[in-house]
């Protein structure tokens, strides 16, 4: 039990990470008109949900999903949704790899490719956002993709091994 509170208390640890890059370094580097967003939450349940246990990880980004609503967004559903249903997506398409790290960290990047898409054709749709597809993926998608594959290339891991080994524990 207290294996899994620590591996959502790490979740948590991704999401304040996400959210200190978000308002402090952006501002910091923010000179450009270019939009970059680290996604290490996604990272993290996807390592979770494949060398852990899918179930706990699809809670954990329901949870972590409905905390970057409420903070972030204060329109709650969107992540809610979003993050358990990509990181199931990505455990099924997994059934079909190996459970290589590169291999998982592939389905990490194009997850979150998959993410970034469906984000901003919600918040076109909602009137949010107001860019097209070209001006959105030149910039915004490929410089959050450079910074993502960085984060998956540091990050997966110490994810692969907190996942493996804290995720079968008793209750």
């Amino acid at each position: 039990m207290i294996k899994k509170i620590n591996l959502l208390f790490i979740g948590f640890i991704c999401f304040a990470i996400e959210n200190v890059f978000a308002k402090n370094i952006m501002t910091v580097v923010g000179n450009t008109d270019h939009i970059v967003v680290l996604r290490l939450v996604i990272v993290y349940l996807i390592f979770l949900a494949i060398y852990g246990e899918r179930n706990f990880a699809i809670g954990v980004a329901f949870v972590l999903g409905l905390a970057f609503d409420i903070i972030n967004l204060e329109i709650i559903g969107i992540y809610m949704a979003i993050l358990p249903a990509i990181v199931y997506l990505a455990t099924k398409f997994m059934r079909y790899l190996p459970e290589y790290m590169a291999t998982v960290s592939t389905v990490c990047f194009f997850s979150i490719v998959l993410l970034e898409f469906i984000i901003f054709i919600s918040f076109r749709l909602m009137g949010i956002v107001q860019m097209d597809l070209m001006t959105f993926v030149e910039k915004r998608l490929v410089y959050t993709m450079v910074l993502n594959f960085v984060t998956i290339l540091i990050s997966s891991y110490p994810f692969a091994k907190i996942s493996s080994k804290w995720a079968f524990s008793e209750f």
